[in-house]
């Protein structure tokens, strides 16, 4: 069975950065320490958490670097600028168009984000017309018990 694909946003990262280590967001990153999911995030993604974070102190962006490195997190390449160009209009927003498109090209089964402007909810994002389901932290960390008890498949998890 391949392990599942899970792509985060910086609004998800940036809130693991911050949670306390029995929330939700620890128990999923603890998944891609154990190799049990595919971690991965996008170069922009990785730029966003740093601006963010500096903000906040080095001892911030410190911490993300080691939550990366303990979930075994890949970093993908930039995504296509025609794809991206085919998800803004699908999105709206290029900043999450290229987010989308990073997901969807390292062939993603779950984009974890908090956007509802944009992406959660959008009914041009996710099966059939992108590969990837768009959900949040809650919905993908209840998918991934099921798949990973055997009660199910990354297909049969909470709708758009």
């Amino acid at each position: 069975m391949r392990r599942p694909v899970l792509f985060w946003d910086s609004a998800g990262l940036i809130a693991g950065v911050f949670a306390e280590h029995k929330s939700p967001y620890r128990e999923l990153l603890r998944l891609g320490a154990v190799g049990a999911v595919d971690m991965r995030l996008s170069p922009d993604v990785a730029r966003e958490c740093d601006g963010i974070l500096r903000r906040y102190g080095e001892e911030e962006v410190e911490r993300l670097a080691r939550l990366l490195d303990r979930a075994n997190f890949a970093v993908t390449l930039s995504p296509d600028e025609d794809l991206v160009a085919q998800l803004t209009e699908r999105t709206g927003y290029r900043n999450d168009a290229r987010v989308v498109a990073a997901a969807e090209e390292c062939a993603a089964d779950v984009l974890i984000t908090y956007d509802r402007k944009h992406l959660l909810g959008n009914p041009l994002l996710g099966p059939p017309d992108t590969y990837c389901r768009i959900l949040t932290l809650q919905e993908a960390l209840v998918l991934l018990r099921q798949r990973l008890s055997g009660e199910g498949d990354l297909d049969a998890g909470p709708s758009q």
